[in-house]
């Protein structure tokens, strides 16, 4: 690798940071991220950047909360920046608030475009982002933004663990009409059947639907796809409908797995069988509560877009294949 090259971690997912480096075959920059008594974030560089190219690798959520996390982002990105760092790139394997990324009422702001617009502000001269929410959230950057896809990963863990006999019992099953494109793409390149949860809006507008399949499940494996689980009612309440119609195994496959509040209490009390999800999010605290989850590791995909940017090649390889 390159000399200019350093990798910075904040404090939301050090494990992901820590195979990244392993991968490339180079050490974790040096950096002190704390705290001082009244919670603000105290951080310094502790090693020369002047004209090197930084990485600095902060997902969303994880370790931190939302806010704290981006804070420290901001931060970490302002410190590069007054060291007379050469570029500045922030690597955001989960990029936060990519829900509100519209007006959703008259008198409500856009986060997600504000969280673009401070990282511009900090100091960021280029973004990496993995499997964003909405598409449309690349363009409230002024400045370069890669967009990394998951689904190689995915569709690769899926014939390797899932349907290492064959595809011919799966159905991949999108849980609104909003995923249903995502999960077509990997139902076409896996070969395998896809159905789709519909939803009923209730006559008297109560607010509740109920839910169908539009599909044939019975007898099959059903995978659950969607890009991230917050809330999981709505994947608990699928895959209760699936099983109902006659699916003997229930799998639940997301890109971001951000389980908040009781989410995995709910989630072994479910009728799903198997959580399937990234390490975008550092998932280590959520293991040990559940036998239910497996992970998929994306550090050979973050490291291989880091070291295509540091030598300035291009990433549309990783758009269709597994690296390493």
């Amino acid at each position: 690798m390159s000399s200019r090259l350093k990798i910075f971690s904040g404090s939301s997912n050090c494990s992901l940071a820590d195979n990244i480096c392993k991968i490339l075959g180079v050490k974790l920059s040096k950096a002190r991220v704390s705290r001082n008594e009244d919670g603000e974030c105290d951080i310094e560089i502790l090693e020369c950047v002047r004209d090197s190219d930084c990485f600095i690798v902060q997902s969303g959520f994880g370790d931190l909360t939302v806010n704290d996390s981006l804070m420290e982002l901001y931060i970490l990105i302002m410190a590069c920046r007054m060291a007379a760092a050469r570029k500045i790139i922030a690597v955001l394997p989960y990029f936060p608030y990519s829900k509100q990324s519209k007006k959703k009422g008259k008198r409500r702001g856009i986060p997600a475009k504000l969280v673009a617009d401070m990282l511009r502000v900090a100091g960021a001269t280029q973004v990496v982002v993995l499997d964003l929410h909405a598409p449309q959230i690349q363009a409230f950057f002024d400045i370069p933004v890669d967009s990394l896809f998951i689904e190689p990963f995915i569709v690769k863990y899926i014939n390797e663990k899932v349907a290492f006999n064959g595809c011919e019992k799966l159905v991949i099953v999108a849980k609104n009409a909003g995923g249903a494109k995502r999960c077509a793409s990997v139902a076409h390149k896996l070969k395998a059947k896809f159905a789709l949860i519909n939803h009923i809006e209730s006559i008297e507008s109560t607010g509740n639907s109920k839910l169908t399949v539009i599909g044939d499940v019975l007898d099959r494996t059903v995978i659950i796809l969607d890009d991230m689980m917050n809330g999981v009612d709505m994947f608990t309440e699928a895959a209760k409908v699936v099983k109902n119609k006659g699916a003997t195994f229930v799998y639940c496959v997301v890109t971001h797995g951000i389980f908040s509040g009781n989410s995995i209490e709910k989630l072994n009390n479910s009728d799903i069988d198997v959580i399937i999800t990234t390490n975008t999010i550092n998932q280590e605290g959520n293991l040990a509560k559940t036998n239910k989850l497996n992970i998929i590791d994306i550090s050979p995909l973050i490291t291989e877009a880091i070291r295509r940017i540091n030598y300035g090649e291009s990433l549309s390889f990783l758009v269709h294949s597994v690296p390493f």
